[in-house]
């Protein structure tokens, strides 16, 4: 509820919607969850909380195409 009225009264804060996307996941609400992370990762693709949660997600949903297109951008800049 915190994270929904900090989202409300800033609605471009990354910080809450990632709080709002952590929360989302374990309580279960997977597609909020990944509402959220995308569009974290539209405006940064390279935060790594968020593509941290959604590869979380993709994982349990057996999408590793996608996890694995969603790390592209973080293997370059870190290919070690």
């Amino acid at each position: 509820q915190l994270y929904s009225s900090a989202m409300r009264k800033n609605p471009n804060s990354i910080e809450a919607k990632l709080g709002y996307a952590r929360c989302s996941n374990i309580l279960g609400a997977t597609s909020e969850s990944k509402k959220y992370y995308s569009e974290i990762l539209n405006r940064d693709k390279k935060n790594l909380a968020a593509v941290n949660g959604l590869a979380e997600i993709l994982l349990k949903e057996n999408k590793t195409k996608d996890v694995q297109n969603l790390i592209e951008p973080i293997i370059a800049d870190f290919p070690n």
